[in-house]
This record gives structure tokens, sequence and C-alpha cells, in this order.
């Protein structure tokens, strides 16, 4: 059964590996620090292979909100468990020193056990000296293995990048207002603010590209921004906070609270958002 096991997730990375080829050097190392970091987590444990890849800054997300995670995972046993993942959509700015990646993810109990949760990953990944780190990283579970998950591609900025000392604030500013334009609304999201090869990941549902299909889970949905970051560039950030919502649970709506995570890339001449996942307690 173990060797069963590897072999499937070796062979789904090694082909996602032969697809990556056609990327740039600079994105396809990019991919290669997130396979390298799954593959550490397959042959020697989880614990261990977030602590090669985390720094003090940062950005994971707890039961209150968003953190700066490294410390969690130093107060954490190694254990037997297994978690493993492979990119399926990624991006990197015009200065090659921030990107991101997503795909699905699956937990067993050991290696030599099935699958019993599966997932989608979003990690935002920074250049730190020579080599890449993870600014932020979230989970979002979904109800089993995605059997229709994307072959590997990407997505960058395009057009010229804004200019400025603060382009940061400001992303996070166009943040705070495009949540304002949703509470307003009564809107999950707005189409318009998104990049047209974008993904959504809401709580208990599967990934969904746009145009957008799938049904959310959730609703009366109520975002607060809580921070972000910037590419030196200015044509690649990211930003993040808490939401507060209902989701459908036995046919009713009951609370529910939960994080959020964007990334957004600048494009045509305006900001879009590329990944957006919401991850909650349940």
């Amino acid at each position: 059964m173990r060797s069963v096991l590897l072999f499937t997730l070796l062979t789904v990375a090694t082909f996602n590996n032969l697809l990556a080829q056609k990327f740039s050097l600079q994105l396809q190392s990019m991919v290669d620090a997130e396979n390298a970091f799954a593959k550490f987590s397959k042959e020697k444990n989880m614990r261990d292979a977030f602590l090669a890849n985390l720094t003090d800054s940062t950005i994971l997300f707890a039961k209150d909100g968003p953190i700066k995670g490294k410390q969690s995972w130093v107060d954490r046993q190694p254990s037997t468990n297994l978690l493993f993942w492979w990119p399926v959509f990624v991006g990197i700015s015009g200065n090659n020193d921030m990107g991101f990646s997503t795909g699905p993810w699956q937990w067993s109990e050991s290696k030599e056990s099935q699958p019993v949760a599966h997932g989608y990953f979003v990690t935002v990944w920074e250049k730190v000296g020579s080599e890449w780190k993870l600014a932020a990283d979230i989970g979002s579970p979904m109800p089993g293995a995605d059997a229709s998950a994307a072959a590997l591609h990407s997505s960058n900025p395009m057009g010229k990048a804004p200019k400025g000392k603060d382009v940061k604030g400001l992303l996070i500013d166009i943040d705070r207002k495009y949540n304002d334009q949703l509470r307003k609304d009564g809107a999950l999201y707005k189409s318009e603010s998104f990049s047209k090869d974008a993904m959504l990941k809401y709580p208990r549902a599967f990934p969904d590209y746009f145009p957008f299909e799938s049904k959310s889970t959730l609703a009366n949905a109520d975002f607060k921004s809580m921070g972000g970051d910037m590419s030196t560039s200015n044509d690649l950030g990211y930003t993040y906070g808490t939401v507060s919502a209902s989701i459908q649970d036995n046919n009713s709506l009951v609370p529910y609270t939960a994080n959020f995570l964007r990334v957004w890339k600048y494009e045509n001449n305006g900001w879009k958002i590329v990944i957006e996942v919401v991850s909650g307690n349940g």
C-alpha cells in the first residue's frame, strides 16, 4: 500500500515538474522550492519541513486569526503523519522576489495509509537572500480529492507597475475599499475585481476558476483586512485578514469565523485579485 501511495504522489509531482520547464528560470526556481518543501515533508516530517521554510515574520493562520507563525511550529513535536502537496497554479513578480503557488494537499495518518483529508494550499513566497521562503501560507479543506485539478500553469503581472514609496499601503487600502463594497452590496465577491484566470477557494468546497460557477458555502460574509505586503517591483502583493460569516450546516445557516488570503497582481493598468482563499475551523 505504501509503495502505491508514494508512486502516485511522485508521479503527480513529476508530471507537474515536466510541465514547469516552460517557465522562466526564476519562476522555475520557486516551483522547485515548493516541490522540495513537499518532498522534505514526505521523506522526513512536516514539522521540520515547515521550520526549514519559515521566517520569523511568516504569516500563518490560526483559530483566532493571522499570526506570525514560526513559533507555532517550533512548539510542535515531529509526527509520523504525512502531509503532501503539489503546485498547479503559480506566478511571480517582475523583480522575481515574490511569487505565489497553489494546489492540492492531502493528509494521511502515516506513509503507509491512504489520505483521509484533502484541501488546497496557497503559499506566497518571497526571496530572502538567494533563497525562497514563505511569506504567508494558508490551507483550506475540501470535501474530497480534487479529481479535476488543473495542470500546472502560471499567471504573472502585466503592464507597467505603479511607482511610489507606499504602494504596499495603497494595496491594503484597495483591499479595504473592496471589502467595504462587498459589505455595501451584500456580495461575497465582485467578478470585475478578479483576473480572468483567477481562482477562488471557499470552505468545504472545491476550487473554482474564473468565470466562477460553483455556489459558495458561505453567506453574510464580512471581510476585515489586517495586513499585507508587496514585491519590490510593485506589481504583485498579498493581503490577509479575518472573515465573519454564516455557513450551510444541516440545511441551515450557522455562524462561521475564518481567515482570508488574497494575492493581487497588476494588469492592464489596475489591480486584480488572482487568488482568494477563505479557510475556517470547520
